[in-house]
């Protein structure tokens, strides 16, 4: 299996996922939507040839910063995830052209700050709450 270019794991109730998925050198596009992931799966760094990911709908908590190493990402849904911030790294992914992280509550001066570090991507988020004020 390590010639596996396109996975989906979607909707398993998966926690982590196996430790031999690093070894997918060739993983162009993986979808794990629907899952109970709380930490980013760094294995998915070492995916250099990535061009698609899909980790909605988890429990992740925060991006690890080796993730400014999928400079072949072109889309990242991340909607619906309880993510609480995003590392500068990311600005390295030059060839993001959509993220989608809606339904995940950032303040206006963090959307503005993902928005800048990835210029040439199309960031959908929901719009700030004041829910507590």
């Amino acid at each position: 299996m390590k010639n596996l270019n396109a996975l989906d794991l979607s909707g398993n109730k998966l926690k982590e996922l196996p430790a031999r998925s690093g070894e997918f050198n060739y993983m162009q596009e993986f979808r794990a939507s629907k899952n109970k992931l709380t930490k980013f799966p760094e294995a998915v760094c070492s995916w250099v040839n990535l061009k698609r990911l899909d980790l909605s709908r988890n429990a992740l908590d925060s991006l690890p910063s080796c993730m400014g190493r999928l400079k072949e990402l072109m889309s990242m849904d991340l909607w619906d995830n309880d993510l609480a911030g995003f590392p500068d790294e990311l600005s390295s992914m030059r060839a993001l052209r959509f993220l989608d992280l809606r339904a995940i509550q950032f303040d206006e001066p963090e959307m503005e700050r993902i928005q800048g570090m990835l210029p040439s991507a199309k960031v959908y988020f929901s719009q700030p709450c004041n829910c507590g004020e």
